[in-house]
């Protein structure tokens, strides 16, 4: 099975550093590229094209805010997933693996 390409976006430096570090122990993972935002990570993406952007908001929503009305302002947006950054990393990996 080819691993699925995962481009980590979050602003937090040691947070986005602790997520590579987790998602870099899967064997189907593969973390192809970090950004600090949105605008860097557009044009990562458009250079690395990952299966999966991991990112605050937009595609696979990560962060904070558990208030029913951030999580349908998300799907409305176009995401596919929310998972709160709390969560343990074998949902994390779940959430990834079902939005791809």
């Amino acid at each position: 099975m080819k691993p699925i390409r995962v481009m980590v976006v979050d602003d937090h430096t040691l947070f986005r550093c602790g997520i590579t570090a987790v998602l870099a122990g899967e064997e189907n993972l593969e973390v192809v590229g970090e950004a600090s935002g949105g605008l860097e990570a557009i044009e990562k993406a458009k250079q690395i094209v990952p299966d999966v952007i991991l990112m605050d908001l937009n595609i696979l929503v990560l962060t904070v805010s558990d208030k029913e009305s951030d999580l349908f302002a998300a799907i409305k947006f176009g995401a596919r997933g929310y998972i709160l950054k709390n969560t343990e990393a074998d949902e994390l990996n779940h959430a990834i693996f079902h939005v791809a």
